[in-house]
C-alpha cells in the first residue's frame, strides 16, 4: 500500500529563518555566501516576503476566501492524506494481484475552520456533488507564488467531514484523478509539464 501524508511546512520555514536571524555572528563569517547572509539579514522583515499558503484547494461548489497567484476562491490546506493500492491475491501471502483493480482511497484534507465549513456540512447532509476539486502545491518565490504541482479530481462527493474547534477534515470520493507537475527551467519559472491520471470508473489510465 502506497500512502502519502504531507504537512504544511511553511511555519517550519518561518521558524527556521527567525531562529537564524538571532545568530548575528554568522553574518561575519567570511566563508558564508552573500546570498545566504542577505536571507538571514532579511528573515525578520515582512517587506518583500511571500507569506502565501503552501497548499491550497479549490472546490467548485464551495468557494473559499484564499488566493495566490492565478488561484482564487481557494481554501488553505494544512495537510492531506492519500493512498492507492492493488488488491492482494487471497491465500498468497499478500502478493499483489497484477491484473486486479487499483484501489484508490478517498483524498483527505485538513483545513482551518472558516466560513466554508457551513456550506461543506450542508453538502454532506444533502448528499450533493461538489463538482471538481483541485489541490495546488505552491512554490513561493519572492513576492509571487507559482504552482509546483497539482492534483485534479472530477465528479467529487464529500465522504467525510469531521469538524473541531480550529480545523475541519474533509474526505472526497471521486471518479478520476490527475496529477500534474510543472518542472522549473533555468529561468526559475515553470517550463512544460508532466501529467498522469487514472479513471476509477474504468480502472484505466487517463491522459
Amino acid at each position: 500500500m502506497a500512502s502519502l501524508n504531507v504537512p504544511n511546512a511553511s511555519f517550519l520555514l518561518n521558524q527556521t529563518l527567525s531562529e537564524a536571524s538571532d545568530f548575528t555572528s554568522t553574518l561575519e563569517d567570511p566563508t558564508l555566501p552573500a546570498a545566504i547572509k542577505k536571507a538571514i539579514a532579511n528573515s525578520g522583515k515582512d517587506e518583500g516576503i511571500n507569506e502565501a499558503p503552501s497548499i491550497l484547494v479549490t472546490i467548485a461548489n464551495i468557494p473559499g476566501t484564499s488566493s495566490a497567484g492565478t488561484i482564487s476562491k481557494a481554501i488553505e490546506v494544512y495537510g492531506f492524506s492519500f493512498a492507492a493500492r492493488r488488491k492482494s491475491v487471497e491465500g498468497k501471502d499478500g502478493q499483489l494481484q497484477a491484473s486486479g483493480n487499483v484501489i484508490i482511497e478517498d483524498l483527505l484534507i485538513v483545513c482551518p475552520d472558516d466560513a466554508f465549513v457551513e456550506t461543506t456540512i450542508q453538502s454532506v447532509c444533502n448528499g450533493a456533488n461538489v463538482g471538481n476539486v483541485s489541490l495546488y502545491f505552491l512554490r513561493n518565490i519572492g513576492a509571487t507564488a507559482q504552482i509546483d504541482s497539482q492534483i485534479d479530481l472530477t465528479n467529487c462527493r464529500i465522504s467525510t467531514a469531521i469538524a473541531s474547534q480550529l480545523t475541519i477534515t474533509i474526505g472526497f470520493g471521486f471518479d478520476t484523478i490527475k496529477v500534474t507537475y510543472f518542472p522549473v527551467g533555468d529561468t526559475g519559472t515553470a517550463s512544460g509539464k508532466v501529467a498522469a491520471g487514472f479513471d476509477l470508473t474504468t480502472n484505466a489510465a487517463v491522459k
